[in-house]
């Protein structure tokens, strides 16, 4: 949903919504680690919140993503 929403031009509310993502996925692997699909899905949302965040003119919170999904 996020990426359509980028797609279309409406930033800020993919930001609001990759970031709502980006939570439940992280406290879902805080009870399932070792679970790949999920871990896969919060790479993605960040790699998307990170190309939403420099369309939107926010370099830092962009490299500061960069820098949690590449850590």
């Amino acid at each position: 949903m996020a990426e359509v929403l980028a797609e279309s031009g409406n930033l800020s509310k993919a930001q609001e919504t990759l970031n709502e993502s980006i939570a439940c996925h992280t406290a879902a692997l805080a009870l399932k680690s070792k679970d790949d699909t999920l871990r896969a899905d919060l790479l993605r949302d960040q790699g998307v919140l990170a190309t939403v965040l420099v369309r939107l003119g926010q370099l830092d919170a962009a490299a500061t993503t960069v820098r949690e999904l590449v850590g």
